[in-house]
């Protein structure tokens, strides 16, 4: 059977990975496996539903505050810890919000 894990996927006019790989997946992936804790663990210590944490992960949602300082507190994070996860989530992010309430 053909691994298909890298391979784009075609939908539309949008093309996706198979396995999407963001930056705040990948460490909150490491956080998890220090740990011993899985996605599906992490979400439910985090107290957020498993959906919602993989559209984290993915960048499709944005991490809010709250998400990012429960995290931190019960994996217990460095500071500099903290301002990477800070970072990943940033970067991960897909969408753009713009305020032009005031144009």
């Amino acid at each position: 059977m053909q691994d298909l894990r890298d391979k784009k996927v075609s939908v539309g006019d949008k093309v996706f990975m198979k396995n999407d790989e963001t930056p705040i997946k990948r460490m909150l992936r490491e956080i998890g496996r220090r740990a011993g804790d899985g996605p599906a663990a992490m979400a439910e210590k985090l107290g957020v539903s498993r959906a919602f944490f993989n559209f984290v992960e993915t960048g499709h949602k944005a991490a809010p505050e709250r998400f990012i300082s429960a995290v931190a507190e019960k994996y217990s994070l460095t500071d500099e810890q903290l301002e990477e996860l800070k970072t990943a989530a940033w970067a991960s992010t897909k969408t753009c919000k713009l305020d032009i309430s005031g144009l």
